[in-house]
């Protein structure tokens, strides 16, 4: 008997001695939405434990990137899973970075980091009158108690306490004329206001019975008429295109129309041949030689497609449930027409810069925030040669949105990113993250929907 009990100590011991040693977690950012001047809306998903209970989730958000739980976080319990976090007491039109953390026995992972700017103050509301007007101080304890005008002064009638309704704009549809064989003149006019500034307006297209989202572009603000020439289109091609407006109650957009492109009947002999793609040489010390613009953009100020990292193609929603590099050991993937959004849509002589060239591109160039056609981004200039790149601020998607754009700029590279010391999860990559007033390399989850700028070596 002693025998057998020996032996069964003896077995779990050694089934609790395989078992592995618990890691830090696994967790993603969510999307920062429902932004105002001191609140916004996000959250996390902790997609595993590493072993060990998580005892502690939620976001933490600063001013300063890469914030801790040493700055201000929220507390969302514990356990694996989705959850959603209110952020409050925010400053108004400032930039807050913020991540999800979760912490277990070993310590405390952190998500990706996001960065966001809360709306500007309104002070519309508080210089009315609405607490001024007399409401306390006309006499109401002195002059005859229920008939001295309180509630007649105006308190609830000069409009201190009548809340103003927004509604969205309202914008004409498009009028397309002009058309050459890679241009087009584009007019629209925003009618109404919708009771606040009219903050953006522009065009947005893209090619008939494309995959991927529309293009947009900024062409000013306010009410009126405004035009747009649409270059770098492809001749005999059918694009629709919409006009848009933006005040505070958020986007509205026209129906879009649809043109077609004239032939060019001079390049009838030249149907079969490769669509040329430009470079630019900034002089830069490795030689890599860098495109004008973005894949599947017409110019240098279009944002282009946007694909996760190791994906070839666009799509509806970008997530990691359908992000088909997640969890796939693919090593740097530049060249690889299988994987490099640039290679298998541009052809063997370009790719994807690794994190070595973006990182060469920050420090050998000029960067300076600039617009081009209303869009935002950096005119990335030579310090050697002159030469220069516009890149604009594109965005992201994640989910079936399109965030930051014309704000913030996120550039995939080739390069695969894993923190030092921790295990593999091959759910990361390294990218450009820019806006009006720091770019740097960074990483981010591989599902979210970025831009890529190609590059080639002669």
């Amino acid at each position: 008997m002693k025998k057998h009990l020996f032996l069964i100590v003896l077995v779990c011991t050694l089934l609790v001695g395989c078992k592995p040693d618990p890691v830090l977690p696994t967790v993603e950012t969510s999307a920062v939405t429902e932004i105002t001047q001191t609140t916004a809306i996000t959250g996390g998903t902790i997609t595993s434990d590493g072993g060990a209970e998580v005892t502690s989730r939620g976001v933490c958000w600063s001013t300063n990137q890469n914030p801790t739980i040493n700055d201000m976080l929220t507390s969302n319990g514990g356990g694996v899973g989705t959850f959603t976090s209110s952020i409050e007491n925010l400053l108004a039109n400032t930039t807050y970075y913020v991540r999800a953390y979760a912490t277990n026995s070993v310590g405390t992972a952190y998500g990706e980091n996001f960065c966001f700017i809360t709306l500007e103050e309104d002070n519309d509301g508080d210089d009315n009158g609405g607490d001024n007007n007399g409401g306390n101080d006309n006499g109401g304890d002195d002059n005859g108690g229920d008939d001295n005008g309180g509630d007649d002064n105006g308190g609830d009638d000069n409009g201190g306490d009548d809340e103003i309704v927004v509604v969205l704009p309202t914008v004409t549809t498009v009028t397309v004329s002009e058309v050459t064989i890679n241009s087009a003149m584009l007019s629209a006019e925003v009618l109404t206001d919708g009771g606040a500034d009219v903050i953006e307006r522009g065009f947005y297209w893209n090619k008939a019975n494309a995959s991927s989202e529309a293009n947009f572009v900024k062409v000013g603000e306010n009410l009126g008429a405004y035009t747009y020439q649409l270059t770098g289109l492809q001749e005999s091609t059918e694009y629709n295109v919409g006009a848009y407006a933006v005040n505070s109650e958020g986007m509205v957009k026209s129906e879009m129309v649809s043109f077609t492109t004239l032939k060019n009947e001079e390049d009838d002999d030249d149907d079969d041949e490769e669509t040329e793609y430009t470079y630019v040489d900034l002089g830069l010390p490795s030689g890599t030689l860098w495109a004008e613009h973005n894949v599947g953009a017409l110019f240098p100020e279009g944002y282009g497609d946007h694909f996760a990292w190791g994906e070839i193609e666009t799509k509806k929603e970008y997530t990691s449930d359908n992000c088909s590099s997640y969890h796939d050991d693919l090593g740097n993937i530049a060249g690889n027409p299988m994987f490099d959004a640039a290679t298998a849509n541009w052809g063997d002589d370009w790719r994807m810069p690794t994190l070595e060239e973006m990182f060469e591109l920050t420090q050998e160039c000029t960067w300076t925030w600039t617009e081009v056609n209303g869009v935002a981004g950096y005119q990335v200039t030579s310090k050697t040669n002159g030469n220069y790149i516009f890149l604009p601020a594109s965005g992201f998607r994640v989910n079936g949105d399109l965030i930051d754009h014309n704000l913030y700029g996120y550039y995939w590279t080739s390069t695969p990113y894993e923190e030092e010391g921790a295990t593999p999860t091959y759910t990361k990559a390294c990218f450009l993250d820019m806006c009006s007033y720091q770019f740097y390399c960074n990483w981010s989850l591989r599902r979210n929907g970025m831009t890529v700028r190609p590059v080639r070596n002669l």
